[in-house]
């Protein structure tokens, strides 16, 4: 058993659970402390510390960030640990993600309208699903068809997918986002924060570049590693003096709803760690977390 689970989503992403939830949740667990990393926004953090408190848990600021970068020819997610959201460069990274984020669901919902797929919802009715300062996305929308069209669990694969439009192209003019790895990773450090590369899946032959842009902390422990990645990654990080981390990616999905949801298309069990199964497995030892919390490395 882990003593902290550093990569957890709520309702202000892409989870179902709340920062209350997701609190009580991971103290029923056992764990002793938890961050909020969610997707582009560390507007749920208030809600997490109050939450934290209550339920008698550590925490500590996150938010997960993502890029593909063309030079590298690969895809990062670089977990941002307590750093100022208002500093000028980040800021302007979330700006950016956020204003993305809510066209192309804009655009999948008007879509959705148009060839009479969603009937009886209306734009304000998925943007009530949308906490304040939230990253919108197809979780939200989600939410609304469900109280809106009765739609259930099960119906998500086909509802997230592409197959119900047909050969109708969900078309987002919004640019996205132009920061490459090295900007996010200085943009993070800017801002007084630890840059953390998140689930290493077959990319930990970046390391060394990520670092001589800043990076220093690694996540070892977390559902999508194998055992390559989860060993390459703690090597790494111990011969370079970084930062350790772990978790579970837990979107507060709890077994039952992923059932009701199914299996993924294309995902073989035999081959992917499912995680709402490893929940008690991932995470970071107390001595990780407080290297990372009280910056022991400066």
């Amino acid at each position: 058993m882990k003593y902290a689970n550093l990569h957890l989503h709520s309702t202000y992403s892409d989870g179902v659970q709340t920062p209350l939830e997701l609190c009580q949740k991971a103290k029923e667990m056992g764990y002793g402390a938890i961050a909020l990393t969610d997707h582009e926004t560390v507007a749920g953090f208030e809600d997490l510390k109050k939450a934290a408190a209550e339920t008698g848990l550590e925490c500590i600021q996150g938010m997960e960030a993502a890029v593909r970068d063309n030079d590298l020819g690969a895809s990062f997610h670089i977990v941002a640990y307590d750093f100022d959201p208002t500093a000028p460069e980040i800021a302007e990274y979330i700006r950016q993600k956020h204003y993305y984020s809510y066209h192309k669901v804009k655009a999948k919902f008007d879509l959705g309208v148009e060839l009479g797929i969603y009937q009886n919802v209306t734009w304000q009715d998925v943007l009530d699903e949308v906490p304040e300062g939230a990253w919108i996305n197809n979780e939200h929308m989600f939410l609304a068809l469900i109280k809106k069209m009765g739609y259930t669990q099960a119906d998500y694969w086909e509802y997230s997918s592409a197959k119900a439009f047909g050969d109708h192209k969900i078309v987002n003019k919004a640019p996205r986002c132009d920061f490459t790895v090295e900007q996010l990773i200085k943009a993070i450090r800017n801002a007084g924060g630890v840059a953390s590369l998140a689930h290493p899946h077959n990319i930990t032959q970046h390391l060394s570049t990520l670092v001589g842009f800043g990076l220093n902390c690694v996540e070892y422990d977390h559902p999508d590693l194998n055992s390559y990645d989860a060993t390459e990654a703690f090597r790494f990080a111990k011969e370079n003096g970084l930062y350790l981390s772990g978790g579970t990616d837990h979107t507060g999905q709890l077994a039952n709803h992923y059932l009701a949801r199914g299996l993924r298309p294309g995902f073989d069990p035999s081959i992917h760690i499912c995680p709402e199964t490893r929940d008690v497995y991932n995470g970071a030892t107390k001595e990780e977390f407080e290297a990372l919390k009280n910056r022991i490395y400066g």
